[in-house]
């Protein structure tokens, strides 16, 4: 589907797309992800405090957003399903 995601006017890293073309998402800041909704037209930011994400991806089903990245100072990975 053409068009644009607005978000906080950072660079967006590392997007994954659904299979459908519908939801997108992206690590927008130094601890947030953003994730769009193109076919309910929202867009939903989550922060995620003392980690740093790394990576995002969308299941084949859109069902979930699966996060993942690193605690800052500790080493140890964070994994979290929305």
């Amino acid at each position: 589907r053409p068009g644009a995601l607005y978000g906080d006017r950072r660079p967006l890293l590392f997007p994954a797309c659904s299979p459908d073309g519908t939801r997108v998402a992206a690590i927008e800041s130094d601890n947030g992800v953003t994730y769009w909704d193109l076919g309910l037209r929202t867009r939903t930011t989550m922060k995620f405090g003392g980690y740093r994400p790394t990576g995002v991806a969308i299941t084949a089903d859109a069902r979930h957003l699966l996060v993942g990245g690193i605690a800052m100072g500790m080493g140890s990975g964070l994994y979290a399903a929305f």
